[in-house]
């Protein structure tokens, strides 16, 4: 004869009879489930201990014994409550959106499954009360639900005309994409009662969920990017917010808008493995980023801190080099990949200022053997223990991470070479030849509205960046149907003749023509002046220091005449300035006018005959130009007139207090100074003609570096505008935030 089920003590509430029978689950784990029965006239609870999931699912056919008749017999004076289990995720249920709330969410089948044991078991239930079903959810909450009736009608769950009953489509619209997780949730709110009855990671509100808020309360708001095109460029993009902030580590999340756009969550602080949990998790841990509605989670990145920032006896005791300490500090570590892989998104890592690199899991069975070695079954001998012994070397990591998954460099340094893919073969410091034609894939900015903003954001993003070469270029397309603009990336240049060329940005396509973004095509041209060259004659010095020289603006020309309209041009300035040149139709053939005027120009310059002012005022004539973003000398923005000069609202220069000493001018300087800035900061200190000191306002240093003509330029003598009447420059100093590289005061 069949006995009955071992069950809980009693307890005051289902609630804690649950918690009680899932605490004593044990093996039944994952999928574990059982039933709490309630007595007929106290508030007495006993749950079933757990069992292996069932077949019917939630059925109690075969948990408790039957009566002669074929019913099901309780304990006596004791009825049917609720059903409970712990959580599991089907893989043919996962949702196309939202996989992260899916998981942690009753399931459309779990809720047909419930209404139909409800149905069957009436006569054991307390007809009042009705049947209740609770979830440990993964990330450690306890929901509830009440199961609610069924009919022709009903959109939870639907009973067909011949009884049977169904989801009404929810599975297989999850699955499609055309129902997120969050809309099923209100689906089910809309039908019964929904409840938090214990809080987890992420569901942290306890009591009752309503559709009069967010579904899922964070005490974080997504600071949300501009659109981008691709999620790896929205991954450049949180790179570069990133930066040289690496005395701690960042995350945040790629998300996918409805447009099929890209965007990032904005940097956040993170605990060392900023893809650990299925949703990110900021360094004050309280509670997750919720990713806002309607995006979905496409990705997660995360950065590391400097090598600086270790112990040297931790590397010393490994035994490893400093570009094998380099390589473990740049590179995904064990931790984070036995985050990622399971996850099943793609994954960036800004590993370092230089350094991003991308892991997309694929379910290989290289990838298999990477989850088991990292895993804590595999012990002692996992390849994170083994590293840290130093069995393995980190170059033997990378290389195992290669065989793994799609593994890439998506900004490459001398240690991890230049943009590709990593194969199974890779070697550090590799000497290769310098790339002959385009990157293995072109990453592009923002998506705006215009082309000056697209511009823009791109001379912010480059300017003072000091590349190898003294100049790079790009190119702003723009959608053939909308207003939508984007810049390439940059490409540095060391010949004046290489301007330009599509080819060293872009694809060839068999058929002819460069392979674009699909519905873009080439709006504007945008060249910046990283550095300038040693042994220029003054007048060329200060072209290449506020405008571009006469052989740059030819190939400008040339590049930028295209049919009927030229290309309008960015000019980005060594000076800060972002200009836009306009050129009105001229011949550009070798030997034709726009050659001819600008040879000689070359040559006038050289000699003296003209000045750089007078050639930059001639082009003026012919074309338009416009200050995009203004500087010191390019001061206000809009279209320059042929009366320029430059300089137009300077004013002098405020003085510090003065003091005896050229010391205390310089530490009152730097006092003022917000050190929450990451940026150095630079002045003048001035004797005075009474023998006195007195120092300038600090201000960003130029990327050029500290000069006295950046602080007082050349022009402010000319209009008597040198600070404080006649004096000495004693002193330069400078102050940086704190996590900077500089020193804090140098005279």
């Amino acid at each position: 004869m069949q006995q009955q089920p071992f069950f809980t003590s009693v307890l005051p509430t289902p609630e804690t009879a649950v918690l009680r029978a899932l605490s004593l689950a044990g093996a039944a784990g994952e999928g574990a489930m059982g039933f709490v029965l309630k007595h007929s006239r106290e508030d007495a609870y006993v749950a079933t201990l757990a069992v292996p999931k069932l077949t019917p699912l939630f059925s109690p056919n075969e948990v408790f014994p039957k009566r002669p008749n074929g019913k099901l017999r309780m304990p006596s004076q004791y009825r049917l409550e609720a059903i409970y289990f712990n959580s599991w995720y089907e893989k043919d249920e996962v949702a196309a959106r939202e996989k992260w709330l899916a998981s942690t969410f009753f399931s459309p089948a779990q809720v047909v499954a419930a209404t139909r044991q409800a149905r069957a078991t009436l006569d054991i239930q307390d007809p009042v009360r009705g049947l209740t079903v609770y979830m440990l959810a993964s990330d450690v909450a306890l929901l509830k639900f009440k199961v609610p009736e069924a009919t022709l009608t009903t959109e939870l769950v639907m009973q067909k005309s011949e009884g049977e009953l169904d989801d009404n489509g929810a599975k297989a619209a999850m699955v499609a994409g055309t129902l997120s997780p969050r809309d099923y949730v209100r689906r089910v709110i809309a039908a019964t009662d929904l409840s938090v009855v214990q809080a987890g990671g992420l569901w942290r509100r306890v009591g009752r969920v309503d559709n009069r808020s967010d579904l899922l309360t964070s005490f974080y708001k997504a600071t949300l990017s501009r659109p981008f095109l691709s999620a790896r460029d929205a991954a450049v993009y949180a790179h570069e917010r990133i930066g040289n902030q690496r005395d701690r580590h960042y995350g945040g999340y790629v998300l996918k808008g409805e447009d099929g756009r890209f965007v990032i969550t904005e940097p956040m602080e993170s605990a060392p493995n900023p893809f650990d949990f299925t949703l990110f998790f900021p360094i004050d841990n309280k509670g997750p980023l919720i990713p806002p509605e309607p995006y979905v989670l496409h990705g997660r990145y995360g950065s590391h801190t400097a090598l600086s920032t270790l112990d040297p006896v931790w590397v010393a005791r490994r035994g490893w080099t400093r570009d094998e300490a380099q390589i473990n500090q740049q590179v995904f570590d064990d931790r984070e990949m036995y985050s990622i892989i399971p996850a099943g998104r793609v994954a960036y890592l800004s590993g370092a200022q230089d350094c991003l690199l991308e892991y997309t899991p694929n379910t290989s069975s290289h990838e298999d053997l990477l989850l088991a070695n990292i895993g804590p079954e595999a012990g002692d001998n996992s390849l994170g223990k083994r590293l840290e012994k130093g069995l393995i070397r980190p170059d033997d990591w990378v290389r195992r991470l290669a065989e793994a998954g799609d593994f890439k460099i998506i900004q490459g340094n001398p240690l991890w070479g230049p943009r590709s893919v990593v194969y199974s073969n890779w070697t550090s410091n590799f000497s290769s030849a310098p790339p002959s034609g385009p990157p293995d894939y072109v990453t592009f900015g923002a998506v705006f509205a215009s082309a000056d903003e697209a511009a823009r954001n791109l001379h912010g993003r480059v300017h003072g960046r000091n590349f190898v070469e003294a100049a790079c270029y790009a190119f702003i397309l723009k959608h053939k149907d909308q207003e939508q603009y984007i810049a390439s990336e940059v490409v540095g240049v060391v010949s004046d003749n290489r301007l330009f060329n599509l080819y060293f940005v872009f694809k060839s396509k068999d058929e002819g023509g460069y392979s674009l973004p699909d519905g873009f095509e080439v709006h504007g041209l945008f060249r910046s002046q990283q550095w300038s060259p040693t042994g220029l004659s003054a007048p060329l010095a200060w072209l290449t220091l506020y405008f571009v020289t006469p052989s740059v603006l030819y190939a400008a020309l040339s590049a930028g005449a295209k049919d009927v309209n030229a290309l309008p041009i960015y000019f980005s300035t060594l000076d800060g300035a972002l200009l836009r040149y306009m050129p009105t139709p001229i011949d550009v053939k070798a030997g034709g006018t726009a050659d001819t005027l600008l040879t000689q120009a070359q040559a006038q310059l050289n000699a003296g005959k003209k000045s750089p002012r007078d050639f930059l005022k001639g082009w003026v004539l012919k074309g338009m130009l416009h200050v995009v973003r203004t500087s010191q000398c390019w001061d206000k923005k809009g279209v320059v007139a042929e009366t320029w000069t430059g300089y137009e609202t300077l004013m002098p220069q405020r003085l510090s207090p003065a003091f005896a000493n050229p010391d205390d001018a310089a530490r009152h300087a730097a006092a003022l100074v917000n050190t929450g800035y990451r940026a150095a900061y630079g002045g003048v200190i001035l004797k005075l003609l009474n023998g006195l000191f007195a120092s300038t306002l600090a201000r960003v240093l130029a990327p050029r570096g500290l000069a006295l003509h950046w602080m007082i330029p050349d022009r402010a003598f000319e209009m008597g505008l040198y600070p404080g009447g006649q004096h000495d420059c004693c002193a330069l100093s400078v102050r940086c935030d704190p996590r900077s590289t500089a020193a804090a005061i140098s005279h």
